[in-house]
């Protein structure tokens, strides 16, 4: 988020809401959904120290029988995220 922040963006954004295999199969898109306390973790790390919101965007869950997307809000909200 600093490189983002000295590049002169107004926020940041993380995307944990793309479902493709590339992705999700190392952890990352929306796989992050799985666990919001580890989710909430990065966040808290990403947006310590900066001065720009970070914003995450988000799906329901990360399949289609797993919405949790108000347990992962919470998470989020709590680490600091706009």
């Amino acid at each position: 988020i600093k490189e983002v922040e000295k590049a002169g963006a107004d926020f940041c954004d993380l995307n944990c809401g793309c479902p493709i295999h590339e992705a999700t199969r190392r952890g990352l898109g929306s796989s992050l959904l799985r666990s919001p306390k580890k989710l909430g973790k990065l966040v808290g790390g990403m947006v310590s120290g900066s001065n720009i919101p970070l914003t995450v965007k988000i799906r329901l869950g990360c399949e289609a029988d797993t919405i949790n997307c108000l347990e992962v809000v919470r998470a989020l909200r709590e680490a600091g995220a706009a």
